[in-house]
């Protein structure tokens, strides 16, 4: 019973690591919270079945679930690399919008003075 418990919250909390990736991946940001969450909760239940076992099962369970915790860590490793890669992608788009902020800022400070002519001397004042 403990067994089953345990590897049906693992199997869970893979198909949720899964999930996050392909929203992480499809751009769907508003699901991922709920995801994380989901997840969370379910990791939490399967720290609530590990209290109060005694030590040979847990090993013994250990051993049968560790190809399952490989697949689980190896896609919350994918997860994070992926997030990072968001996270720099949303930076350096922020970043080059402040450039542009800045640069827009520059130009509309200097034609804001409207209250005479401005002449470009440097129309014509090429010698031929």
């Amino acid at each position: 019973m403990y067994g089953e418990k345990k590897q049906n919250g693992l199997k869970e909390v893979l198909v949720l690591t899964q999930q996050l990736i392909s929203a992480l991946q499809e751009e769907r940001y508003e699901e991922i919270d709920d995801l994380m969450i989901k997840r969370q909760q379910t990791m939490d239940a399967i720290t609530q079945l590990d209290t109060g076992i005694d030590s040979y099962l847990f090993e013994q369970e250990r051993k049968r679930l560790l190809p399952l915790l490989e697949n689980i860590w190896e896609c919350d490793r994918k997860f994070m690399d992926l997030a990072q890669m968001r996270k720099q992608e949303a930076s350096s788009a922020i970043q080059k919008m402040q450039m542009s902020r800045k640069l827009n800022l520059s130009y509309q400070q200097a034609y804001s003075n409207q209250d005479g002519y401005y002449i470009d001397q440097t129309i014509g004042s090429r010698k031929r």
